[in-house]
């Protein structure tokens, strides 16, 4: 059963920070370590001084450590601020999309650490060893989570309607340099709270973002129990973690493609054909046709899985979409129905692994896949 608490969270002091514009930071898993270095050169309060911590040059010492000691000292010198009152934040992102105006609206949260084989929360991808490593590292040393991990809720709007409701405060407000307008507010009205919490009992969570975050956390759980680091905490907060969790049915949730981009090598002429049982070629047009005819022709398929591929070696894409005997096949792999369905599991669980004989994570580590948004 999903169970989510209000938490005192921290925040910057506006007072002492200036324009939070200043401070805003994209999400980690995003962030380049050039990226980082920008951010911190332009302000060196951002949060990635915590979250990607670095020694600089001529510095001697434990970046670890020295993040830790940052962060006392941010929150002594009131840097960060504590909320007094255990709430949930919600957050709205307002954005531009082709022209239209978009709200994302969900709220933030602390949500109970499962084990991935009780079905309450669910991934989708997998994670890498050495990132989860260097994550826990971070959390082992600081003992603070810096960001949320994205969370999608199917339970009847619940979440929208808690987050959209009259009883909320708004606390920070800021624009990123893309232009969007970033707001937190702050919710703790008892009643809201109760409805979210029953709203979601019984629910799965499915993870949007944030797959290392969550398996670090699964990890560093377990050390907290096997040293008793928190054994005079009650609940255990090593027990938890921060979540942003937005409705699946929410008007500006938007989900735009990420492209893989897979170094083939010596391509053979039967290349796409391997790709027969599990899928078929519906169409075959130049490479650079408007793409709001390929946009229609995904379309088309729903609720079926659909993809492009583009190959380097001609000037022309082909559309493919997932057979019953591919889904069969999916399914047989212990992938639930779900995710079975979705165009990205075919991606990356049949077609990369039939095209080049191991499977995304195989090819990344290897140097032959790269994804571009």
């Amino acid at each position: 059963m999903v169970e989510i608490l209000p938490f005192c969270g921290y925040r910057y002091n506006e007072r002492m920070v200036g324009p939070l514009d200043v401070v805003l930071a994209p999400p980690y898993d995003v962030v380049t370590p050039d990226k980082r270095d920008e951010l911190v050169r332009k302000n060196p309060l951002n949060i990635f001084s915590l979250e990607m911590p670095v020694l600089e040059e001529g510095e001697r010492g434990d970046p670890l450590r020295d993040a830790r000691r940052r962060l006392e000292g941010w929150i002594k010198e009131r840097i960060l601020i504590k909320d007094k009152i255990p709430s949930v934040y919600p957050y709205e992102i307002e954005f531009e999309l082709f022209g239209r105006y978009l709200v994302r609206t969900g709220l933030i949260a602390l949500i109970r650490l499962e084990e991935w084989g009780k079905g309450i929360v669910i991934p989708h991808e997998k994670t890498f060893k050495e990132v989860t490593e260097e994550r826990l590292g971070l959390l082992k040393a600081v003992k603070a989570q810096f960001s949320q991990i994205f969370l999608l809720s199917k339970a009847e709007k619940v979440v929208r309607d808690v987050a959209k409701g009259d009883k909320r405060d708004l606390l920070l407000e800021a624009k990123d340099e893309r232009g969007n307008i970033h707001r937190i507010y702050r919710l703790n009205e008892p009643s809201c709270l109760r409805k979210l919490r029953e709203g979601l009992k019984g629910k799965r969570l499915y993870i949007a973002d944030g797959h290392h975050r969550y398996t670090t956390a699964l990890n560093f759980k377990r050390l907290g129990d096997e040293n008793n680091t928190f054994k005079a905490i009650t609940p255990p907060p090593h027990h938890f973690i921060m979540a942003y969790i937005v409705d699946s049915e929410d008007p500006g949730l938007v989900t735009l493609p990420t492209y893989r981009i897979a170094k083939a090598g010596n391509v053979d002429s039967d290349f796409m054909d391997r790709l027969a049982p599990y899928f078929r070629k519906l169409a075959d047009f130049p490479f650079d046709k408007d793409p709001t005819y390929i946009e229609k022709r995904l379309k088309d398929l729903r609720p079926g899985a659909g993809f492009v591929i583009v190959p380097g070696y001609r000037r022309q894409c082909s559309l493919f979409c997932l057979e019953p005997r591919g889904r069969e096949t999916l399914v047989e792999k212990g992938i639930r129905d779900e995710l079975a369905s979705l165009d990205v599991t075919a991606v990356d669980e049949l077609a990369i692994p039939i095209l080049f004989g191991m499977g995304p994570g195989t090819l990344k580590e290897r140097g032959k896949l790269r994804y571009e948004a």
